[in-house]
């Protein structure tokens, strides 16, 4: 019995270790990579082509509509994001007017993580929301959509909003009845920092319980892909 245990202590310690590395390589990874600062290019940001054009991730875009037509929009515009940023942490932002079957894009952001609205953009929403907006726009990290995400949801009349992880992650939400308070997202942060979650398994699970308090929708299309050898 005290082999066992001493076998079993030994190859926890090095379960524990590799966990543990893991978690400060992508916090340093995170802190290299800050939002609101210059671009950065990095392999890590990089969209696997074989995600693009397998099956499973194609039936994920697909399933966000019954609509022929809004099928092979969705999914083409989907892709020529995630390639057009695929390996920088850049964002860019696409709002299709299901009203009047056109786009409206954003795609010349020069910021880390982060929408930048080009005048032109704004206008066209800002002139069309009385319309079915439904927008869409990566996450370099695949995390799930930030409050920010969502306080821009209600304050643009999205009815539909979808985040495109660059590792395959498809997260659905629209905006709440009211703005998300930072105290409140602050508090729930805190409480989340206590168990060993990774920045992208937090963002979701913090859009859980934001969305409970702030009865907003929010839910996973598509978890990370993994290719299959």
């Amino acid at each position: 019995m005290p082999i066992k245990y001493a076998k079993w202590s030994h190859r926890r310690r090095r379960v524990l270790l590799r966990i543990t590395a893991r978690i400060r390589t992508q916090n340093e990874l995170e802190h290299s990579h800050q939002r609101g600062s210059e671009i950065h290019h990095s392999s890590s940001f990089a969209v696997d082509s074989r995600m693009l054009k397998s099956r499973s991730y194609l039936e994920c875009l697909q399933s966000i509509t019954d609509d022929s037509h809004e099928k092979r929009e969705f999914t083409n515009e989907a892709i020529k994001i995630l390639k057009h940023r695929s390996g920088t942490d850049g964002e860019d932002i696409s709002v299709y007017n299901r009203t009047l079957r056109e786009w409206y894009r954003s795609w010349a952001g020069s910021l880390a993580r982060q929408v930048t609205y080009s005048p032109g953009f704004t206008d066209c929403v800002e002139k069309h929301k009385d319309d079915y907006l439904i927008s869409f726009h990566n996450h370099p990290n695949g995390a799930a959509p930030s409050t920010e995400d969502i306080n821009s949801a209600l304050q643009n009349d999205y009815d539909e909003c979808y985040t495109l992880g660059h590792n395959g992650t498809i997260f659905k939400y629209c905006g709440g009845k009211y703005e998300i308070s930072q105290y409140i997202c602050d508090q729930t942060i805190a409480k989340l920092e206590v168990i060993r979650y990774t920045e992208v398994e937090q963002s979701a699970e913090l859009m859980r319980q934001l969305a409970s308090i702030y009865k907003f929708t929010f839910e996973e299309v598509s978890g990370p892909w993994k290719r299959k050898e």
